[in-house]
């Protein structure tokens, strides 16, 4: 397990994000203290966070703003842009389960512990997202942050649609900070035993 955890693979772009929607609630250089990140970890914007570090920033951002919705706060601050070479590369894409199929390819080496997956349900798709790596108390915000960020790149995709366009689906039940983001994100159920967004096919 330590070998994963201890390979940089995550995207500094995304720990940036984190510390970047860290400070809006007021949390300073106190976040990299706590996570154990380096100040210079964000100096090259081509450079990689270990899956420990990234999870330690969530872990210590959500603890420090006192926010247990902050990977719903995250998922919502995010955009194409955030993912770098890989957004501009969706963004490109010839169509949607083209732009769905590169992004689950290249996650695997940007977010080793998740997998993506497109699936068909009738009349409705699905970007199926599984953990492949135990990681944690931080789980449920991961998930939050991954499945709002995935959403928010609907508009960007998809000219004339919107982000309300989208289910999300989530495994667990509803938690108790939800009802404050609930007109901020997607049509969105619980308890469903799967974690992902869903969308006309």
């Amino acid at each position: 397990m330590a070998d994963w955890l201890d390979k940089p693979a995550v995207p500094v772009a995304y720990g940036a994000l984190i510390e970047e929607v860290a400070g809006t609630f007021g949390v300073g250089t106190e976040l990299l203290t706590a996570a154990g990140v380096s100040p210079d970890a964000f100096a090259d914007p081509s450079a990689r966070l270990t899956a420990r570090e990234a999870g330690s920033l969530l872990h210590h951002a959500r603890e420090l703003t006192g926010e247990p919705g902050f990977g719903y706060e995250v998922g919502l601050r995010s955009s194409l842009t955030s993912h770098g070479a890989m957004g501009f590369g969706l963004l490109t894409s010839a169509t949607l389960r083209e732009a769905i199929e590169l992004g689950a390819e290249y996650s695997r080496v940007r977010l080793p512990m998740l997998q993506l997956q497109l699936v068909v349900d009738g009349d409705q798709a699905a970007v199926d997202v599984q953990q492949l790596f135990p990681v944690g108390p931080v789980r449920p915000s991961l998930f939050e942050l991954f499945l709002v960020g995935l959403a928010r790149m609907t508009p960007v995709l998809l000219t004339g649609r919107s982000m309300h366009d989208n289910e999300l689906w989530f495994e667990g039940p509803e938690p108790a900070y939800f009802a404050a983001y609930r007109d901020r994100l997607p049509p969105t159920r619980f308890d469903t035993g799967v974690n992902q967004l869903r969308f006309p096919v």
